[in-house]
């Protein structure tokens, strides 16, 4: 997945973080990222080519977002995508 800012890869398709698939569930992917507190983040999975990192397919629009409160702590967090 990549969105932006510098923890999501900012919209850059090689600096994208990889999303692993659950063994034991069908098409659910996850990734542990680092958000900071008080920012609004948009993202979306892509699925790369692995040899020369180019995008094979982006993810459905919208773009997903997530807004964490300034008085929320900031951390790392698990994003769950499903995949169909």
């Amino acid at each position: 997945m990549t969105g932006d800012g510098a923890e999501l890869g900012n919209w850059t398709p090689a600096n994208s973080i990889p999303l692993l698939e659950d063994a034991n569930q069908e098409n659910y992917h996850s990734a542990s990222v680092y958000l900071l507190k008080g920012k609004t983040y948009e993202f979306k999975p892509l699925v790369l080519n692995r040899g020369d990192k180019s995008v094979v397919e982006w993810g459905d629009d919208p773009n997903i977002v997530i807004s964490l409160p300034s008085d929320f702590p900031g951390g790392t967090f698990t994003l769950v995508h499903t995949w169909d």
